[in-house]
């Protein structure tokens, strides 16, 4: 009889590979539930192009009225150069494979919905304040591949709006770092990439965003 390797703590700072880019099932790790997952998060790192001209991003996911398989998801944010808000509004489905947990397709809704891209959440958890100075994390990382329109890219989640502190911070980047070691090739190449690429996504220190329009 095989004995089942016990998942570290959701207070560490695990991360798995992308399941595309590992031969093998990836690693067991801490990952959201359902519940967990839901309400606001915001965009504090990311590697994604789309945000390098953007700033207070969040996404809020929410319950599908009818179909417990989604989760609505609405993506707030402004322009460095406007005060303007705009929302992008979209559906997430989950993957209906058991060895595919926190897998999910985003399809838009208005104007983007024949818009559609695959990601997943390598990670979540929460961290414990080391010092009376910190506050504690709760965070999530999500990996989102290459589309027609966009390169393959990783985003850091808080939520907190203050953001994560450099020890998490940290923690998610060595975590990162190691998948370098794993998979095939063009897989650690990728992530390789990824790394470079991280970038931390401004915020305003103060004030109200305002009252979203869609964009």
């Amino acid at each position: 009889m095989t004995t089942r390797e016990p998942l570290p703590p959701p207070t560490s700072v695990k991360l798995r590979p992308p399941h595309h880019l590992v031969a093998t099932s990836p690693p067991k790790v801490p990952l959201p539930s359902p519940s967990q997952m839901l309400g606001t998060w915001f965009v504090t790192h990311s590697t994604l192009p789309l945000w390098k001209d953007k700033r207070n991003v969040r996404i809020t996911y929410g319950l599908h009225a009818s179909n417990p398989a989604k989760i609505v998801d609405t993506v707030h944010y402004q322009s460095l150069t406007s005060s303007s808000p705009h929302t992008i509004a979209g559906m997430d489905t989950a993957s209906s494979k058991s060895s595919q947990p926190c897998v999910f397709t985003w399809r838009g809704r208005g104007l983007l919905s024949l818009t559609t891209a695959r990601w997943e959440i390598l990670g979540w958890g929460k961290t414990i304040a080391s010092s009376p100075d910190e506050e504690a994390d709760e965070w999530m990382c999500t990996y989102f591949a290459k589309t027609m329109f966009t390169p393959a890219g990783i985003d850091f989640y808080s939520r907190r709006r203050g953001g994560l502190s450099e020890r998490t911070v940290k923690r998610l980047m060595e975590e990162l770092c190691v998948m370098n070691d794993l998979g095939r090739r063009e897989g650690r190449a990728e992530m390789g990439r990824l790394i470079q690429g991280l970038f931390a996504v401004r915020y305003d220190e103060e004030g109200d965003v305002g009252s979203e329009v869609e964009s």
